[in-house]
């Protein structure tokens, strides 16, 4: 899997995640003090998210890290 990939990859695992949580795209950016059109650009594969990021993300949903970052390569 190329880094191209793994960015897409952790985007629709935010996606999953989010949706199972009964969250719309506009609640996990305000909980995550983004915008949503940043929470887009992640959760579609369209940026190198920071850890940061990712962090808040955990954070907003509820999780470890290590469940976000649970993907096959």
């Amino acid at each position: 899997m190329n880094k191209n990939e793994y960015y897409i990859a952790i985007g629709a695992k935010i996606v999953a995640i989010r949706t199972e949580k009964g969250l719309r795209q506009e609640d996990l950016a305000e909980k995550m003090g983004v915008s949503r059109m940043q929470l887009y650009r992640i959760e579609n594969g369209k940026v190198n998210p920071t850890v940061g990021s990712l962090l808040d993300i955990c954070s907003a949903l509820n999780i470890k890290i290590v469940e976000l970052l649970d993907i096959e390569g």
